[in-house]
């Protein structure tokens, strides 16, 4: 396996995410913000219009419920198509050196991401996500990190076996606990072929393998909990990704700021 990938901070259009990778974040000023929630206001949301119980959590880990969940057609057909579109629309970021020449105990990652706010994608994955955030003894879930992670992944791009850590949040008794994943496109509607995400139970055995399907969320446990788990080789067509971050906070500690994790972008009208 490979090595974890260690946390590190740092600044700029390049910064190190907590997990380690660098998510090339839109820097102040850039104008794929702007245009990103511009196109984002547009987005139809079809799939406002079904019952709470058309979708339904899986446990992958039976014996820990909880700990790495799915939930299928979290994103609709034709959600995911417009935002697909939005992503190669604004263009992404390549991966950089750091990344693609990692130094002793990390993983090799190759993608294409950007990491930018956008309330409306944010409110719209907080409030379908939140029927199905895990229950934690004595944490209650309260949002998601603001800058949502835009990733694409093509031909000949993974990323090697790695963890991710957590992130403490602007408040008392305040940390994410999980990553939260949704796939954008799949290998049975399209000619995507590999970009797996792969979990290990232990160095040397698999635990599961979850392929990417269109509309799919997925859950799983970070911090001191957290998996090896890496992205499989993409070996035909492009692998489409949102990533973020939940938020917990300890039971009874008070936050000044109740919305603290909602973007802070303009809105936008159609």
């Amino acid at each position: 396996m490979g090595g974890k990938r260690k946390g590190r901070s740092g600044g700029g259009s390049g910064h190190r995410n907590k997990d380690g990778s660098v998510s090339q974040s839109a820097t102040r000023g850039d104008p794929r913000t702007e245009k990103l929630n511009h196109l984002m206001a547009e987005v139809s949301w079809d799939g406002d219009a079904r019952e709470a119980w058309e979708l339904k959590a899986v446990d992958l880990a039976e014996d820990q419920p909880g700990f790495l969940v799915t939930v299928d057609n979290f994103l609709t057909p034709y959600e995911c198509k417009q935002l697909r579109s939005i992503m190669e629309q604004v263009g992404l970021n390549p991966a950089s050196k750091a990344d693609l020449k990692p130094r002793k105990n990390e993983a090799y990652l190759n993608r294409e991401s950007l990491a930018c706010p956008c309330r409306v994608l944010y409110d719209k994955i907080y409030e379908r996500m939140r029927p199905f955030a895990p229950e934690l003894e004595g944490r209650e879930c309260v949002g998601l990190t603001e800058r949502l992670r835009y990733y694409i992944y093509r031909k000949g791009h993974r990323f090697d076996a790695h963890v991710d850590v957590s992130n403490k949040g602007p408040g008392p008794g305040e940390e994410t606990e999980y990553t939260l994943l949704i796939y954008l496109n799949g290998t049975s509607m399209s000619d995507l072929e590999g970009g797996e995400t792969i979990f290990w139970e232990t160095k040397k055995k698999e635990l599961c393998r979850i392929a990417p399907e269109q509309g799919k969320l997925l859950l799983h446990a970070h911090g001191h909990r957290c998996l090896l788990h890496a992205g499989n080789l993409v070996t035909r067509g492009v692998k489409y990704m949102i990533r973020s971050d939940v938020m917990y906070r300890r039971e009874g500690a008070q936050s000044s700021n109740e919305d603290a994790y909602r973007p802070k972008t303009k809105d936008y009208t159609v």
